[in-house]
């Protein structure tokens, strides 16, 4: 298991790591895993954006009516866990994708996907 994001500037995080007592943190560049070894952090708060939601669910809709008629029902919190999991991981998955491009390009018209998923 390793990290999303940077412990210190909260962007994806990038190969390194620093590994403290039961502790974790991931670190998208070099000076960050430094900056995090001298415990420095930023503040900031994670927000959602209602333009990366929509992405979000309008490419999980799919997942959602599958889920729903394996499990027999539209009542999300009936459902199997392990279903309800990965409806929500690719949920999740979809609005990281959205928002990477759009931190990485400044552009919200048109993500451009790796093939990864």
């Amino acid at each position: 298991m390793r990290p999303a994001l940077c412990g210190y500037c909260k962007i994806p995080a990038g190969p390194f790591m620093r590994i403290e007592d039961e502790r974790i943190y991931g670190a998208c560049t070099h000076e960050h895993l430094k900056l995090l070894r001298e415990e420095k952090k930023l503040k900031r708060i994670a927000i959602t954006c209602d333009d990366g939601l929509d992405y979000a669910i309008s490419k999980t809709k799919q997942t959602y009516i599958d889920m729903s008629k394996k499990n027999k029902t539209y009542v999300l919190h009936e459902w199997e866990r392990k279903d309800r999991k990965l409806l929500f991981s690719r949920v999740v998955n979809e609005y990281m994708t959205w928002a990477n491009h759009q931190a990485q390009t400044g552009r919200m018209d048109k993500v451009i996907r790796d093939g990864s998923d």
